[in-house]
């Protein structure tokens, strides 16, 4: 009981940050919004694609939820879309697109689109370009197929990374950023699987008939440009992982995530964070999309999660 209270009274010193900002996306485009990334180009900027059934197409949002245009992808099939990726590489900003999902566990390769992240300076609301893949990556997981949707790229480490969905646990795999003299298609290969999420609590079970059963389960991942902060994404919670020193991701997920909890939204699939992994960025998959802004920086007091 001593240990109880002690716990308890660690939880309750802890003070999150400033509460989340939330906005209704001002254009009925992202009907089914299953993957978001922030801009490295411009950091009050969102990428932001559908589901399954839209064009090979992204959408541009500002951080308040106003739309800025459409770019079209050449080269990219849209079987089933499920996340995007921002990160830097060579100075250069890119975009990963990852048509990875999966629901029936039936690809033998799934592919991700790597392409420059188009630069909007200079142009008008309601715009429309194209941009063309630079490079795609057709893959198969090692033990075999896997819906995924939560993909992201640790461009420190030369590392793409993938989170399955309906595996208990959830199981990561990477595959190699830069891929040069590899074996095609690739193979990707799992790190270890994911212990510590929490679980499907009792109210979820008795309150949400709809989810209860999936509420814990990862739609999005994103990692933070240093590759320090990870953030998972469930349809309740932002999940934080602090990768810090040398700890291997073995170390990381080992411990328990800091758990940011979610204001009420139909269905988030999406979910991203800032570069500097101080701020998480949130979509509903329903329409009106939704878009939550959560302030994600350690809490007070956050030694005593470790």
């Amino acid at each position: 009981r001593l240990a109880l209270l002690l716990v308890l009274f660690l939880l309750a010193g802890q003070t999150w940050p400033a509460e989340p900002a939330r906005y209704t996306i001002d254009a009925d485009v992202l009907t089914e919004a299953s993957g978001v990334a922030v801009s490295r180009h411009d950091p009050e900027l969102l990428w932001a694609h559908n589901d399954s059934g839209d064009w090979s197409t992204i959408y541009a949002i500002t951080t308040q939820g106003h739309y800025r245009g459409r770019v079209d992808i050449l080269g990219a099939d849209a079987l089933d879309w499920e996340d995007i990726a921002a990160f830097e590489q060579n100075g250069k900003p890119w975009l990963l697109i990852a048509d990875v999902g999966d629901n029936f566990g039936f690809r033998s390769l799934s592919s991700l689109y790597l392409l420059p992240e188009p630069d909007l300076h200079g142009k008008t609301d309601n715009f429309k370009l194209d941009a063309r893949v630079a490079r795609r990556i057709n893959f198969r997981f090692e033990d075999g197929p896997r819906d995924v949707e939560s993909v992201a790229v640790d461009a420190q480490n030369d590392r793409i990374y993938l989170l399955s969905k309906r595996d208990q646990p959830p199981r990561l795999y990477q595959l190699p950023l830069n891929d040069t003299g590899a074996q095609i298609p690739l193979t990707a290969t799992k790190v270890n699987a994911l212990n510590r999420l929490p679980g499907v609590s009792a109210e979820d079970l008795r309150n949400d008939t709809e989810f209860r059963r999936f509420r814990n389960q990862p739609t999005a991942l994103d990692i933070s440009a240093d590759g320090k902060t990870w953030l998972i994404t469930t349809y309740k919670q932002a999940l934080i992982y602090r990768r810090s020193g040398q700890r291997t991701l073995n170390q990381v997920f080992a411990e328990p995530p800091q758990v940011r909890p979610l204001p009420s939204l139909p269905q988030v699939e999406a979910g991203a964070l800032s570069a500097n992994g101080q701020t998480g960025y949130f979509i509903s998959e329903k329409s009106p999309a939704e878009l939550v802004i959560l302030p994600l920086a350690e809490p007070a007091d956050s030694n005593s999660l470790r």
